[in-house]
């Protein structure tokens, strides 16, 4: 996740140690800690990924794949149940589905698993 400065001071950069400090001055603005990603994604100095090996699909590999997609799904079921009735009902309009929030937060997830399992 990208970092940005705090409104009040838009102009202000990311030091690691000491936090958000004027560019000029080096006043100490607001006291935060960084990793040295964050702030070289900040200051745009991203090296490139390098470019991923294609290999040949084993038949392992592809119940590997179907174990992940259960996996992928469990992850997901938590997810939704992580998520507020507010973000359900949000998700719920993005896959074309009006959720009603008065009813229970249990109800709603339940109703985004039969919508996004089809």
């Amino acid at each position: 996740m990208a970092i940005k400065p705090p409104a009040w001071c838009a102009h202000a950069v990311p030091d690691k140690n000491k936090g958000w400090v004027d560019p000029k001055s080096g006043e100490l603005y607001k006291s935060s800690r960084f990793t040295q990603a964050e702030v070289d994604a900040f200051h745009g100095n991203v090296t490139p990924a390098a470019a991923p090996i294609v290999q040949e699909a084993t038949q392992e590999d592809v119940q590997d794949m179907i174990t992940e997609g259960k996996i992928q799904s469990a992850m997901m079921d938590m997810e939704l149940e992580d998520m507020s009735k507010v973000e359900l009902e949000e998700l719920g309009r993005e896959n074309g589905v009006e959720l009603d929030r008065r009813k229970s937060k249990k109800s709603l997830v339940q109703a985004m698993k039969t919508v996004l399992s089809k």
